[in-house]
């Protein structure tokens, strides 16, 4: 017969064992973590024109917010083998732009992002796409069009685009996101947009492209392309819808700090 103590004794030391190894995962694992987030951080401090126009303080909380898009969404390829590092960090860097206003807004809702090498044929509607936001949860982009918007800023942006639909459904789905948007200020860029739509179909529209006519939900879409890739012309065209648009997203390219909220 085993004495109790010496039972007590091996059965701590097996705890011990197992609770250690488990430890020793655990900082590898969260070593791996840091490399991955320091290769992040370089790839955004190079590529990314955003993160050079925040304040100090801001470009520190920016590459956090980077980070949990960055692990927080599941991304899949579709017609290649694999989604690159470089494609996640680019989608999670200009996620965490568009949220950037907010204390705590990760889009929740949407869950996977699905990218295509070049314009796909939709599952959905059978219709070939650039991209797609559906209210199921999914972001669908073509890496080809999505990279040309990336490397210009002619107010064509097809991340920008996107998230700026995935932005306006998730404030209208009732999870922990509900209506983080001001209803006042969308309410009345929804009627200038009305008016806007009309200059671009009689051509008198100087700034945004004919798409944004198509309805009031492309015209927000295109309008945040432009907001964030050529802020200062559109606040000469349209300084009304400009300014709508930084109380709606809680920031403003054209100050420093960049967020609203300090």
């Amino acid at each position: 017969m085993v004495a109790p103590t010496l039972i007590l004794f091996c059965g701590a030391l097996t705890v011990a064992f197992f609770f250690a190894r488990k430890m020793r995962g655990k900082k590898r694992r969260e070593s791996g973590d840091v490399l991955t987030y320091e290769r992040l951080c370089e790839e955004v401090k190079r590529k990314s024109y955003y993160y050079h126009q925040l304040s100090e303080p801001e470009k520190a909380l920016y590459l956090e917010r980077t980070w949990l898009f960055f692990r927080g969404k599941e991304f899949l390829a579709r017609g290649f083998d694999e989604v690159s590092f470089h494609m996640k960090t680019v989608i999670a860097s200009y996620a965490a732009q568009i949220t950037f206003g907010f204390d705590n807004i990760r889009l929740e809702h949407f869950k996977t992002i699905v990218i295509y090498p070049s314009p796909y044929q939709s599952t959905v509607t059978r219709q070939w796409h650039k991209g797609e936001t559906h209210r199921e949860g999914a972001i669908v982009f073509s890496w080809k069009d999505l990279k040309e918007g990336h490397e210009s800023k002619n107010g064509v942006n097809l991340a920008l685009h996107e998230l700026a639909h995935a932005l306006r459904l998730e404030n209208s789905i009732e999870n922990n996101e509900y209506r983080f948007l001001s209803e006042t200020h969308l309410q009345r860029f929804d009627e200038l947009a009305v008016y806007e739509r009309s200059r671009i179909k009689h051509g008198t529209h100087n700034l945004l492209r004919d798409y944004a006519a198509t309805n009031n939900q492309e015209f927000f879409a295109v309008c945040i392309e432009n907001f964030f890739e050529r802020p200062r012309l559109f606040k000469e065209e349209a300084p009304e819808m400009y300014q709508l648009l930084v109380h709606v997203l809680q920031q403003d390219l054209l100050r420093n700090p960049v967020r609203l909220r300090l």
